[in-house]
């Protein structure tokens, strides 16, 4: 075997068993040895897209799809770093050609069928995603994708379709994260037809499981770390600090941070204001989180975030503040006010007042038992926090207790959406949040469902659908299951529940 091959097989052994820095290490020496060799240049594109680097990635697959273009793999991984970087057209153009050199590629069939939801192409999604089912029929992937457009009334699963499912996870030959997707959509179903004591046992079981890969990949919830992390916030970003650094930043408006609980209505907030002329939604922007991490290695000091923020200068916050906006306006054209959505840089605000002291702050908030029990109905790929009752309690809590925080000292106005408010009030309170951001109103607002930009958020379909009221008291329908939860977020009994536990059907059920 040529020295060449032998690396490449042990950079990939490196890849899979999740020593990145080794497999790193060992790509950029086959590429010394063979400069341009395609799938060293692929394999480094997809490392360095699942960090969190889609433009270096897209440049790494470009290269490499410029020396061997007829390989289906390159142009999917291409089209995944495309639509990290939020560039869903091209993203689509990439997976349709992955699927014409390679027609039976079942999972580009469910990307592109996801990508073409986020532009709104719901017919050709579900078109897609049948299709998948049809060259894979055991594809837990595809009966969740079909399971999603089922919730948003666009298929409806049939009891093939169920009992199928039901098969598949009774023989126990799924993968973890294949039967967490394939729990997730009986839940759903069980749950869109009312049987809710059938749908959360499943709900629980796609949790567990979903821990299961958590841990499997070491990025299981750390609740004393995260503790520890929001007591660092709160000793860094003291009253006499913020006074301090208060002028460090640029004199801008443009940006607009929508931020909250995941679950708590930022897509809907974000829709809204985006379908204002003067506004363009940027979605969930991952470059504050990214400089925050990185802001150790920049201001070349040992302590890392947040207390490094110390040796922060005026130079060098502006300097941050100039890069973060010229990264968001490349695709915002004139548009005065640019809305970046990342919900958890409420992690964050310290950071952003520093940098943006004139930014605004738009805070949604919602009933903590509704979205604590939304995010755990939510398949999330990578929010650990969200697969326990227990630990999304617990995160719910440091995220109240920091916000308080932020209240009490910066000051960034931060204006507060309630969802039920919104919900119940749509023309009032959107007329409110425009003005917070300081614009003028405009009727398109009240409209939002009909704006055609691209959502990729866990709400990409919700958001085209005028404002629904059902999701306002979800949690009441599972107050059994959920009473653990109410209890740690301290909430007092409310109402009964909409139904009673049915402990007779759920032993049938799982008996089946």
């Amino acid at each position: 075997m040529s020295t060449l091959r032998a690396t490449l097989e042990q950079a990939i052994e490196h890849h899979q068993a999740g020593r990145l820095p080794q497999a790193e290490a060992l790509y950029r020496e086959v590429l010394r040895i063979q400069p341009g060799q395609p799938d060293a240049l692929n394999l480094l594109g997809v490392m360095a897209n699942n960090a969190g680097q889609p433009e270096l990635a897209i440049d790494l697959i470009g290269q490499a799809i410029a020396r061997l273009p007829t390989e289906a793999n390159f142009h999917g991984h291409l089209a995944a770093a495309y639509e990290a970087a939020g560039r869903v057209a091209d993203a689509i153009r990439h997976y349709r050609e992955a699927i014409r050199l390679n027609p039976r590629a079942v999972n580009d069939h469910l990307f592109l069928s996801d990508a073409l939801q986020q532009q709104g192409q719901l017919d050709e999604a579900l078109a897609l995603s049948l299709h998948a089912l049809r060259l894979n029929p055991d594809s837990a992937l595809a009966y969740c994708m079909l399971g999603e457009l089922a919730g948003h009334g666009c298929y409806s699963l049939t009891e093939s379709d169920i009992q199928h499912m039901q098969d598949l996870l009774e023989k126990g030959r799924q993968s973890a994260q294949d039967a967490s997707l394939l729990y997730f959509t009986l839940a759903a179903h069980w749950e869109r037809v009312g049987s809710f004591d059938w749908a959360f046992p499943c709900y629980r079981r796609a949790n567990d499981l979903k821990q299961q890969v958590y841990r499997q990949a070491n990025r299981a919830f750390d609740p004393e770390k995260h503790r520890a992390l929001i007591d660092r916030l709160i000793a860094v970003f003291t009253p006499q600090f913020v006074e301090r650094v208060r002028a460090f930043g640029i004199d801008s408006e443009v940006p607009v941070f929508v931020v909250g609980m995941v679950r708590s209505g930022t897509s809907l907030v974000e829709q809204i204001l985006a379908s204002h002329p003067q506004v363009h939604g940027a979605g969930e922007r991952k470059e504050i989180d990214q400089l925050a991490t990185t802001l150790h290695e920049q201001l070349q000091a040992v302590e890392v975030y947040p207390a490094c923020v110390d040796r922060l200068d005026p130079g060098t916050a502006r300097s941050l503040a100039y890069g973060y906006l010229q990264r968001l306006a490349r695709q915002a054209g004139t548009a005065s006010r640019i809305v970046d959505k990342m919900p958890h840089n409420y992690l964050h605000l310290g950071l952003i007042s520093i940098l943006f002291p004139r930014a605004r702050i738009v805070h949604c908030q919602r009933d903590p038992l509704d979205v604590c029990a939304s995010a755990y109905f939510q398949n999330f790929k990578w929010l650990p926090h969200t697969a326990s009752l227990d630990d999304i309690a617990f995160y719910h809590q440091q995220y109240a207790r920091l916000m308080e925080h932020w209240r009490r000292v910066l000051p960034l106005p931060i204006h507060d959406v309630i969802y039920e408010d919104l919900v119940a009030r749509t023309p009032a309170v959107s007329h409110e949040l425009v003005a917070a951001c300081g614009l003028g109103w405009d009727e398109r607002c009240l409209s939002f469902y009909r704006n055609e930009r691209v959502v990729q958020t866990a709400s990409k379909l919700q958001v085209r659908r005028p404002i629904y009221h059902h999701s306002v008291g979800r949690w009441k329908a599972f107050q059994p299951h959920l009473e653990p939860l109410r209890l740690t977020l301290g909430v007092p009994p409310r109402s009964s529940p909409l139904t009673e536990p049915n402990t007779t059907k759920l032993e049938e059920y799982h008996a089946r």
